[in-house]
């Protein structure tokens, strides 16, 4: 993306929708250039899986077609889960993180979701800034996990 097309991000409107069959290689690709999803195995596979899942799906937000966001979200029952928040470098510091987010929120109200939690990488630390800015707290708890 250029500084042109940049400017051109700024002056037009994030229109953000549910992931389509279309739009899975040019996710991918994004998720592939920022290690959205380190360690996963099959970044198509895990699309895959996310989008059949009555339970989750994936977010993307887009300008004059161009992929710019995206954001997996998912609701246990209990609370959402919100993962993988991905901005197009280029396209960052202009607002489309947060509508991403807030577009998660909104999916998650809409199954009746009271509650949302989101997970920050280690190596990802400078983002709390900005999950703080939305409204977003540590909770007092670590999360542990492993692969079956």
């Amino acid at each position: 993306m250029s500084a042109t097309d940049v400017q051109e991000v700024v002056r037009t409107e994030l229109l953000i929708s549910e992931i389509t069959e279309a739009d899975r290689q040019a996710l991918a690709a994004l998720w592939e250039r920022y290690d959205v999803f380190r360690g996963v195995r099959g970044t198509l596979d895990f699309i895959e899986m996310t989008w059949q899942n009555p339970t989750s799906t994936i977010l993307l937000g887009k300008i004059s077609g161009a992929l710019i966001s995206s954001v997996t979200v998912g609701y246990d029952g209990h609370q959402g889960w919100i993962y993988g928040i991905c901005v197009d470098q280029p396209a960052r510091r202009h607002g489309h993180g947060r509508a991403t987010i807030v577009a998660a929120e909104n999916w998650l109200r809409g199954r009746g979701a009271g509650a949302v939690a989101l997970q920050v990488r280690f190596t990802t630390l400078s983002v709390l800034g900005f999950y703080d800015k939305l409204g977003y707290s540590f909770q007092n708890m670590v999360l542990l996990g492993r692969n079956l």
